[in-house]
């Protein structure tokens, strides 16, 4: 870890610790006491100096300690392994950054390999729940209080609860989060902390409403009257005016309790729609609702109660200041740059199949890249396109680099059509509109933006973490593991050169991929495995590299026998098809460039002031135009005001934005910072929104979940194996079945294609003798499901016997919904 990386780490545990810290202790008596003296002492303010001690300053230091501090690590993998040592090497130089840095690269392996659920839980639910019970504490402990009181205490113990989640939960859903990153977390595992910190913001404000609503009972006031301002109160400034339907309250009461409602149903909503049947079914409706209802409820929250702006405007100014960048280039891209260049699309269809329908087939679409891309880009991640004139909704898609033909500057994207958006964007490519010009008939291809890179990092450095490695995948799936092969097959070639760490302790690795689409297995093997397969013929023998095909397009009557290729013995002819039909593009869109905005893009901190100016300008001058006009505006007894602060926020943060891309890209055009490490090609940045494996769909949710909420390559009923069977695939007992083919170990390389499902006993009986063995799986939830369980039970089964044996460490491939 770099010196910088274990700066950024330091800051990130402690300002972290004094969050937590906040949240477990504050509410109760002593530290509630202890926590308004500091905020007395430092703003002048007992109240609301409290959150902006405890939340803003911490989340937004270590946003900015991060920006300015992470950097990435050097693209060559003799660089990379040169860099792993730093931390030995520099650790008695740096011996005051050792122990919390240690303790964050414990930290960040433990919560990697753990569920997020898990984590979640631990860090976000017993947290809020303990805030919860304490405040129940202190307002109710030794003091004597009526009835009405006490629900009205109870009630508010359950807001401040919500007003807690409401501090950090926008953290995971920001676009190259900062501190994500420094965590190694992927946004699409990371999100679970945006979904339960929301649920337990719904939990609290609806313990908060209806307990407001049983004090109403209690008091004798109806509950109609005391929700619904009167027709005299909508008169602005009119504090004269007398209630005649509540006596025990004023407009400004019925307004508060009306902002309250507002923002109550609001969330009702939102949650109502994040279930996962509803987001996958009708995701178009999920994200309207999220893009309307969510600013909606934290603004109705903030003109609720004076104070809630202070307990909001961490998470917010830091999505904004990690966002709004992104999405300033983004309209920019679209706007002024055409967007990216696509090259052309390839129909992969069936041959045996009669009148070609695009519904459930595969297509390919090739876009060209810059250096800078090409230089960022490594194995498993993920871009997010849009395509304006389908949908304003950003989708993920896998992305690979071209192997074989493809040059440097070409990378492809393999999304199966299942639903509306996938649906129209094949027949946007495929059957494009045509132009007449002088140069003749010209076929246009669809004005698309991206933005990436997203996904995990390092991937072929995990499989090569083991010493054993086994990759399932299922259909489109294997989307994710086409690159990585590559990657592999180079670091074969590199091992015999070089020590690289970790990557000498692999000696075998795996590929199964179950598939029955016959013109998606043609055109992978014709441009990935092929190419990947030749290239890695030569040079070490260690590790070996076994890729399997289980072809289930056919019973095995069909044809038994199973196909095995290695040395000099495959050729392109005997083991593929025809060449698929490919149509070019025309396109008047820029080669495609990362975004400047993403944290680690670059290798040096010089490198990364440009992402640093951006969040801080935004993030500092926003929490002092929040605090501005809290101080100076916001009143206890007055409802519009309380929303100036986070109101100004958004002009401010536009004007930022839209200054930084102009400078950036000017810079980049004047070559004036070729020196930073972060020289462009092209004076652009091109945008979009994310997912892995494939597509995702309209119909699907944006929640972060696992395989089975996905259209993506990684989804559902598109995949290779039948959703109706999925006992069979982990028990091995059908009549499709094949018999994997058993490698004698002679080969460095081998290719194998059978027929039939296969057994995942047999497929995962290579690890019984790993030391440290690995299984990395990508499909259909049904197969994710059978493989770890299948996994777990050879585990199991061998300790019963008294075996050895290393518990395997599943890697299960998610994504964006």
């Amino acid at each position: 870890m770099a010196i910088s990386n274990r700066i950024a780490a330091t800051v990130a545990l402690c300002c972290s610790a004094w969050s937590l810290a906040y949240v477990v202790y504050s509410s109760s008596p002593r530290g509630h006491a202890w926590y308004s003296s500091l905020a007395k002492r430092w703003f002048d303010d007992y109240k609301g100096g409290v959150p902006i001690i405890t939340l803003a300053l911490p989340l937004l230091i270590m946003g900015s300690f991060s920006a300015i501090c992470v950097v990435g690590r050097p693209s060559s993998a003799a660089a990379s392994a040169a860099a792993s040592y730093q931390h030995y090497i520099y650790a008695p130089r740096c011996w005051p950054l050792a122990i919390p840095c240690m303790l964050h690269r414990r930290i960040k392996r433990v919560l990697s390999r753990s569920n997020f659920d898990m984590v979640s839980f631990i860090f976000v639910v017993i947290p809020c729940l303990i805030y919860f019970v304490s405040g129940i504490y202190r307002h109710l402990y030794g003091h004597d209080l009526s009835r009405e009181k006490q629900i009205k205490e109870v009630s508010n113990a359950g807001g401040q609860m919500a007003m807690i989640a409401l501090s950090f939960f926008l953290v995971p859903v920001a676009r190259h989060s900062v501190l994500l990153d420094l965590m190694g977390w992927q946004q699409e595992k990371a999100i679970r902390i945006h979904i339960w910190s929301g649920r337990m913001c719904i939990l609290g404000v609806s313990f908060h409403g209806l307990g407001h609503m049983l004090r109403w009972y209690v008091i004798n006031e109806k509950v109609i009257y005391m929700l619904l301002p009167e027709t005299g109160c909508w008169r602005y400034h009119n504090e004269e005016y007398e209630t005649t339907k509540c006596t025990s309250c004023n407009c400004y009461d019925l307004f508060r309790n009306f902002t309250g409602l507002v923002a109550f149903v609001s969330l009702l909503v939102i949650g109502f729609s994040s279930l996962c049947y509803i987001r996958r079914a009708r995701y178009k409706t999920f994200y309207t609702l999220h893009l309307i209802l969510g600013p909606a409820s934290l603004l109705f929250s903030i003109l609720h109660w004076n104070r809630m702006v202070l307990f909001i405007c961490p998470s917010m100014l830091y999505y904004v200041a990690t966002t709004v960048p992104v999405l300033v280039r983004l309209f920019r891209s679209r706007t002024n740059e055409n967007g990216i260049k696509i090259v052309s699309a390839t129909e992969l269809s069936n041959p045996t199949s009669t009148g070609f329908t695009r519904m459930r087939s595969c297509v390919c679409l090739t876009f060209e890249v810059d250096d800078e891309a090409a230089r960022q880009f490594s194995a498993g991640k993920y871009l997010k396109l849009s395509v304006p004139a389908i949908s304003r909704i950003s989708h993920p898609f896998t992305v690979n680099k071209g192997v074989g033909t493809k040059g440097r500057n070409q990378m492809q994207i393999i999304f199966r059509v299942t639903g509306p958006f996938t649906r129209a964007l094949a027949d946007m490519l495929l059957t494009p509109r045509q132009t007449n010009s002088s140069k003749g008939s010209t076929i246009l291809a669809p004005l698309a933006v991206m933005d990436g890179f997203y996904g995990q990092k390092n991937l072929a450095e995990k499989v090569c973490s083991h010493d054993v490695a086994v990759i399932v995948a299922g259909g489109v799936g294997i989307t994710p593991y086409l690159s990585l092969l590559s990657e592999l097959c180079s670091i074969r070639q590199r091992t015999a050169e070089a020590s690289l760490g970790d990557i000498q302790q692999i000696r075998e690795i795996q590929f199964h991929w179950i598939c029955r689409d016959e013109a998606l297995m043609d055109y992978v093997k014709r441009e990935f495995i092929l190419p990947a397969f030749h290239a890695g013929t030569g040079g070490s023998t260690a590790p070996t590299i076994r890729f399997v095909i289980h072809s289930t397009s056919r019973d095995t009557a069909d044809d038994a026998a199973v196909r095995r290729y290695s040395g000099t013995e495959c050729t392109d002819d005997e083991f593929c098809l025809d060449d698929p039909r490919t149509l070019t593009l025309a396109s008047g869109g820029l080669p495609y460039s990362p975004s400047r905005f993403a944290v680690a893009s670059t290798t040096t901190m010089r490198g990364n002031l440009p992402i640093f100016l951006t969040f801080a300008s935004m993030a500092w001058a926003g929490l002092a135009v929040v605090w501005f006009m809290y101080n100076r505006y916001a009143s206890k007894s007055e409802i519009l005001s309380r929303s100036y602060g986070i109101l100004a926020v958004i002009p401010i943060s536009l004007i930022v934005g839209a200054v930084a891309n102009i400078a950036i890209e000017k810079f980049d055009a004047e070559n004036s910072l070729t020196s930073w490490n972060i020289a462009r090609k092209h004076a652009y940045i091109g945008l979009g929104g994310g997912n892995k494996g494939g597509s995702s769909d309209d119909q699907y949710g944006h929640e972060m979940v696992t395989h089975e909420s996905s259209e993506a390559g990684l989804s559902l009923p598109e995949m290779s194996i039948g959703r109706e069977q999925p006992s069979k695939l982990a028990n091995g007992d059908t009549e499709l079945q094949a018999k994997v083919p058993e490698n004698n170990g002679l080969d460095a390389f081998s290719i194998e294609h059978s027929y039939g499902r296969p057994s995942l006993l047999s497929i995962l009986s290579c690890l019984d003798a790993a030391h440290s063995p690995g299984v990395f799986v990508c499909g259909p939830t049904t197969m994710v499901k059978d493989v770890k369980s299948t996994s777990r039970l050879r585990y199991s089964m061998q300790l019963q016997q008294c075996l050895y044996v290393a518990s395997p460490h599943i890697h299960e491939e998610t994504f964006e919904l």
